[in-house]
């Protein structure tokens, strides 16, 4: 017989419900030192390596490159290569920390991911599946829609304390409202066929 020993990690994070997405939102805008859209350009099982694309909130600019790890805790993320929304927090001010109980998550694979299949109906009742499928792929483009206003609010109203927005920032928001609609008409046209 044959004895290991090791050490186990869990987590117990309280899962956001994607029904009701922007109050976790607003937590996690509080509990996290940098939010950012990044791009993971190198990832390991340990450590990563990412360029920021749009900051919300942290003294991080466009175009930096950040790393991080997952040693000091299991309760951590290693991002896979692609886009993602991250909120993290610093480590001795060099690494950068993704916390698994927080809301980062890859973007790359947004419409496509699977959705969790809660049974809520009755037993008798009958579920689409590809009817759920349409309906989770549509909350989660309209909860990332949400949730990058609400960053973007975030940021302005933190560089409002330091600066004023010009006319040129309105226009460009106005794109990406737009880009973001189209994304969701395109989501519901495809559910419809």
């Amino acid at each position: 017989m044959t004895l290991a020993c090791g050490q186990a990690l869990a987590c117990d994070c309280p899962r956001v419900k994607e029904e009701n997405w922007l109050p976790g939102v607003k937590k996690n805008i509080n509990r996290t030192e940098f939010i950012f859209l990044g791009e993971v350009i190198r990832s390991n099982e340990k450590t990563f390596t990412l360029k920021v694309i749009d900051a919300f909130k942290g003294d991080i600019k466009a175009d930096s490159i950040l790393t991080g790890d997952s040693q000091r805790s299991g309760c951590l993320i290693i991002p896979n290569e692609g886009f993602w929304i991250i909120y993290a927090n610093s480590v001795e001010g060099k690494l950068i920390e993704i916390s698994l109980c927080g809301i980062s998550r890859e973007l790359t694979g947004l419409t496509t991911s699977t959705p969790p299949l809660v049974l809520e109906k009755a037993s008798n009742a009958s579920i689409d599946y590809e009817e759920y499928q349409n309906l989770h792929q549509i909350t989660l483009v309209k909860n990332w829609v949400n949730e990058y206003a609400l960053l973007t609010a975030y940021r302005n109203r933190q560089q409002k304390k330091v600066q004023p927005v010009s006319s040129k920032d309105y226009l460009a928001y106005l794109a990406i409202g737009l880009s973001a609609m189209a994304i969701v008409l395109s989501v519901v046209s495809m559910r419809r066929r």
